[in-house]
């Protein structure tokens, strides 16, 4: 929460979301159904992932709003957009019951491994 309200006030941005890593590239490595086929995503002449520009996940977790911009009503996207970076393996859409069974396993070992997510644990329980 610190570092996006930190970021937020120090670009003056519309919004400030977080963000992780992306696992897939839709310059390299992501593909959508067409008439003919299979096609990426976006199209390229990339032959090695570490050759695509870099690409981030909004992991819809964190948001920083400008409060006259949440009055326009326009989108995350659609103004001056900045992001902090989050570690992706603290982020799961939890979508299904299995989801939250996996998400209580990735915590605990977070809650033990990591100094800062112990923290969070900490301050949960006090």
């Amino acid at each position: 929460m610190e570092n996006l309200i930190k970021k937020h006030w120090d670009t003056n941005a519309d919004v400030t979301t977080s963000v992780t890593d992306a696992r897939r590239n839709p310059y390299f490595n992501q593909l959508k159904r067409t008439e003919h086929g299979f096609k990426k995503v976006i199209e390229s002449d990339f032959t090695a992932r570490q050759q695509a520009p870099e690409v981030f996940d909004m992991n819809a977790s964190l948001y920083a709003y400008n409060p006259e911009y949440l009055l326009t009503g326009k989108g995350v996207l659609d103004g001056y957009c900045e992001c902090i970076e989050m570690k992706d393996t603290g982020i799961l859409d939890l979508d299904h019951e299995n989801d939250f069974a996996l998400m209580e396993v990735i915590a605990e070992y977070l809650f033990e491994t990591d100094d800062g997510y112990g923290e969070v644990k900490k301050n949960i329980l006090e």
